[in-house]
C-alpha cells in the first residue's frame, strides 16, 4: 500500500468506496461514472445524507435491470475543522 497525506480544510468531504462500484456496469456493458455522479451529486448536495442517496439513485438508474455482480459500498465524510484549545 501507498501511504500519503493530504491536508483537508474544513467542509471538504471525503468519499471512500470499495472496487465493486467501480465494476458496475448497465445493460449495454459501459462501466458507470463514479466521479461525474459525485460531481453532479454534489452540485444539489443538502448534506452528505443527500449526496450519497444521489449517487445511489443515479447507480439504479444507470443499471436498469443489469444484475449487480459486487457488492456496493461508499461511504462520506465530512471535515468539521479542529477546535482549538
Amino acid at each position: 500500500f501507498k501511504h500519503e497525506a493530504i491536508k483537508l480544510d474544513k467542509g471538504d468531504i471525503l468519499c471512500l468506496f470499495n472496487n465493486g462500484i467501480l465494476n458496475t456496469f448497465n445493460e449495454a456493458g459501459e462501466r458507470f461514472d463514479l466521479i461525474s455522479s459525485l460531481n453532479r451529486a454534489s452540485d444539489k448536495m443538502e448534506g452528505l445524507d443527500s449526496l450519497l442517496n444521489g449517487v445511489k439513485s443515479e447507480v439504479e438508474l444507470f443499471m436498469e435491470t443489469s444484475e449487480q455482480k459486487e457488492d456496493i459500498t461508499i461511504m462520506a465524510v465530512k471535515f468539521e475543522g479542529i477546535e482549538s484549545r
